[in-house]
């Protein structure tokens, strides 16, 4: 059954694009590309704030079946996340909006993550580190970076150091939240 619509019926060829009508990447100065570059931003003051979740921030797991490397980049500060490399329940509210970035903020300080220090956020590919950098863009934070490579990029290479284990061994810090728990409260999200 056609449901109406035109049938082809001919031999469909595509045409590959090369102008997509911009340039890609559009803004260069907010993502650190390579380990040696991140490694070299630390050397002046660049915090590396891993938003993995704390197995993997911990070695235990890699939190990805295709990444066979366990740690972190040497000197990393846990900045919260989710409960595995699938989400970042730490930063949603149990409505599932976007938790008030002051909430995020005042965990971050017992990190002794500031607004005002140099931080490059990552993971371990990349996507779970937009969210707490879109934050600080939102809420004006100046010197916020994406390290683009994340922990892939730095375990594929022993050259990198690494760190196993929570630094001073520290436990888990406490996230204030319970999204994904089934609690439905009105939160002071974004959104409130």
């Amino acid at each position: 059954m056609d449901a109406g619509f035109h049938t082809e019926t001919k031999v469909n060829t595509p045409t590959p694009e090369t102008n997509f009508g911009g340039t890609i990447p559009g803004d260069t100065s907010i993502t650190i590309s390579t380990p040696e570059e991140a490694m070299e931003m630390q050397k002046n003051g660049l915090k590396l704030i891993s938003n993995r979740s704390w197995d993997e921030y911990t070695g235990k797991v890699s939190g990805y079946d295709y990444i066979p490397g366990k740690g972190e980049p040497q000197g990393a500060i846990w900045g919260f996340a989710g409960t595995d490399s699938s989400n970042v329940a730490d930063y949603y509210d149990p409505d599932g909006t976007l938790r008030n970035p002051n909430e995020i903020f005042a965990l971050w300080k017992t990190q002794n993550i500031n607004e005002g220090d140099k931080l490059a956020f990552y993971c371990g590919t990349g996507w779970r580190a937009t969210v707490p950098w879109f934050m600080t863009i939102v809420a004006g934070w100046k010197d916020t970076y994406i390290y683009d490579g994340g922990w892939n990029a730095w375990q594929m290479d022993s050259k990198f150091p690494v760190q196993k284990g929570a630094p001073n061994n520290m436990q888990k810090p406490d996230s204030k939240n319970d999204y994904g728990a089934g609690v439905k409260k009105k939160g002071a999200s974004c959104k409130a």
